[in-house]
């Protein structure tokens, strides 16, 4: 159904194939296809002004279809790796709030 309706290319670059289902954490609710280079870097965006990222993030193109996440494949990341998150952006990216969600 993802495919179908978004396509196959990553929904943040467009170059790449979408070869990473994207998810947030905090909802359990798919935002997109993802290269494996977007997915490692999607959540790296300080959310300034005209960041693709940041626009990603803010109006995921899957948040429309309501399609959740399998928890099968949910990815609990280690509690340093969260620490080192939290050291580079400043905020939490996997707490419930974020600046700037709109679509929750």
């Amino acid at each position: 159904m993802l495919v179908d309706v978004l396509g196959p290319d990553c929904h943040l670059c467009g170059a790449l194939p979408g070869a990473m289902m994207d998810h947030d954490y905090s909802t359990g609710m798919v935002r997109g296809l993802l290269c494996k280079f977007c997915n490692r870097t999607v959540e790296e965006c300080p959310y300034v002004a005209d960041c693709p990222k940041s626009e990603y993030m803010d109006d995921p193109p899957a948040a429309r279809l309501a399609l959740p996440y399998p928890l099968h494949l949910a990815y609990e990341p280690k509690e340093s790796t969260r620490q080192q998150k939290i050291e580079l952006l400043g905020f939490d990216p996997m707490a419930a709030w974020r600046p700037g969600r709109r679509w929750l």
